[in-house]
């Protein structure tokens, strides 16, 4: 325990020397822009010099650039574009001041335009792209928006990478997008909602950025077919990853920690992998709920202060490979489900090892599990297999089986559990 309060602190005090090293770097910035009145665009026709483009002739080679300037948004949206398709890159801006009637960044309608290294501070809302295609942002500060810091819309070809989204209501929203990239960027200290929000997008990758902090999800998902969350640290927030209707979901490599209430759940979901995860200290670890196609694997649920694992009517699922320690009541607890594949994992130090209720044509195969209490429960299940284990070391029993047909025990091993090595209840 004192190690992981340790890993914690740091982990506190590394996202509080980066934010002070932002903020640092905000004040430097802001004195080298020149004041801009705010800018709207309509139309290729519209990209000026009077409209605060500096250079290029748009195009792929030779985009217009428009940067350097300071915008005080109170009257109008900082930056406001539609309906373009010439190139254009906005970069080095500080867009701010609009309180609770504008945006700071509004692209609607456009094509082919990066937003680079600004900063949108104040406003109603950060940076909205709607109806856009192959448009992106990075390397970007979206701080203290009344509303959402990034907010994107049937937009495709997105790409939102390397930015500090910070003090929003809610950090980030794409909704009914395609082919969305979300990646390296810090989600912290968002208010009123979730640190990264998806709604009814195909094809999206979220990889290697940071939630921390966040009024309610760190990250959730609903609606979405083709979703890879990979490498992310998931810490601090009233949920950690929560996702909901989600086919085809990849959750591989993240380190989930210490949320108010579950770590990781999926609901309704179909087709999902969960491997190489930790997750650690949250209430629950890992919630999977009417779902089917499911297959955890190699991922470690520890000190949680509820279950570690917890299956909820759902089907076809293969949980292998991992380990489930010191969680506060079950390691691992099934209820209502068909078709589970149970192989090569370890339950320990959990109040309880496993549990199994209504459940049906289970397969348990070379699993070791020592818990304080009971090893393994199963009450009113059926068609279950159990082989090769080694069940060990429980306060209770090692396997209790109650109200359950067609249960079959092959080359297990147990020994030293206090009370009953089987115990097997027929009514």
């Amino acid at each position: 325990m004192r190690g992981r309060a340790g890993s914690i602190a740091t982990m506190c005090l590394l996202l509080t020397v980066g934010i002070l090293a932002s903020l640092s770097l905000v004040s430097d910035e802001v004195r080298a822009y020149i004041p801009h009145d705010p800018i709207y665009i309509n139309g290729n026709s519209d990209i000026t010099a009077e409209n605060g483009v500096r250079r290029g002739s748009g195009t792929v080679s030779l985009p217009y650039i428009m940067e350097g300037w300071e915008i005080d948004s109170e009257t109008a949206n900082g930056i406001e574009i539609r309906l373009t398709d010439a190139y254009l890159i906005i970069r080095n801006v500080f867009v701010h001041s609009a309180g609770s009637s504008f945006k700071g960044i509004y692209l609607w309608g456009v094509t082919h335009c990066r937003v680079e290294n600004v900063i949108v501070t104040g406003n109603d809302e950060g940076v909205r792209f709607w109806s856009s295609k192959n448009v992106s942002i990075t390397g970007s500060q979206v701080t203290s928006n009344g509303k959402d810091g990034i907010y994107v819309w049937d937009s495709d070809d997105v790409v939102i990478s390397n930015l500090s989204v910070q003090n929003n209501m809610q950090g980030m929203f794409v909704g009914d997008s395609l082919n969305v990239t979300i990646t390296g960027n810090v989600a912290s200290n968002n208010t009123n909602s979730n640190g990264i929000s998806v709604l009814g997008s195909d094809n999206v990758e979220i990889s290697d950025n940071e939630a921390w902090f966040n009024a309610m999800a760190g990250v959730s998902f609903s609606s979405i077919s083709n979703l890879s969350f990979v490498g992310n640290i998931v810490a601090f927030n009233q949920e950690g990853i929560v996702g909901e209707s989600v086919t085809n979901f990849l959750v591989g490599g993240n380190a989930v920690l210490s949320n108010n209430f579950v770590g990781l759940r999926a609901a309704n979901c179909t087709n999902t992998t969960i491997a190489h995860n930790g997750i650690t200290g949250n209430f629950d670890g890992i919630q999977i709920e009417y779902s089917e196609n499911v297959t955890i694997f190699r991922t470690h649920t520890r000190e949680n202060r509820n279950h570690g694992l917890s299956l909820d009517s759902s089907t076809n699922i293969t949980i292998k490979r991992v380990y489930s320690h010191a969680n506060g009541n079950f390691g691992m607890y099934f209820w209502n489900s068909t078709n589970i594949n149970i192989t090569h994992n370890t339950v320990s130090g959990n109040t309880c090892g496993i549990r199994m209720s209504s459940s049906s044509n289970v397969s348990i195969f070379h699993i070791n599990v020592r818990s304080i209490r009971n090893g393994v429960l199963i009450v009113s299940s059926s068609d279950l297999l159990f082989m090769g284990n080694n069940i060990s070391d429980n306060w209770d029993h090692g396997v209790y089986v109650a109200r359950s047909d067609n249960t079959t025990f092959t080359r297990n091993y147990f020994y030293s559990n206090s009370v009953h090595n089987v115990r097997l209840v027929l009514t």
